[in-house]
């Protein structure tokens, strides 16, 4: 039974490293996305943490809608996955603890924080004149 407890903890590591991976992308992809607009921000005179509240707001917002849906959804799965390997043999309980849902919330806002920390540097690093320059 211990070897399964760390089995849990492996696979608990590997959602949340996954989990920061998305975040993360999400935020790099969207901030190199609206470079050209984040640089004309910035030229008509809005510090780079106004710039980074901008992109802050939208990756909470999709963040708390994607916590929202998903804890109803991890709910539904759990479900599923029980009646589906439930037979005359053996069942699975289907329990629903607090403790992992704060867990993942925490981690999530974590990963945001993280995100926002790396922004926040490369808006600071961002040259408006080289921006504003480029074509697409």
């Amino acid at each position: 039974m211990e070897s399964y407890g760390y089995t849990m903890w492996v696979l608990a590591l590997f959602g949340m490293l996954t989990g920061f991976a998305v975040i993360y992308n999400s935020g790099i992809v969207s901030l190199s996305e609206r470079k050209r607009e984040l640089a004309s921000l910035r030229v008509m005179g809005m510090t780079p943490g106004e710039v980074l509240q901008v992109l802050a707001f939208e990756q909470w917002l999709v963040s708390i809608f994607g916590m929202l849906a998903g804890i109803p959804m991890t709910m539904l799965f759990i479900k599923g996955m029980a009646s589906a390997v439930d037979s005359d043999l053996f069942s699975f309980p289907v329990m629903f603890e607090l403790q992992p849902f704060i867990i993942g919330t925490i981690g999530t806002a974590a990963s945001i924080w993280l995100t926002h920390w790396v922004i926040a540097r490369k808006i600071r690093q961002l040259s408006m004149v080289e921006v504003l320059k480029e074509r697409d």
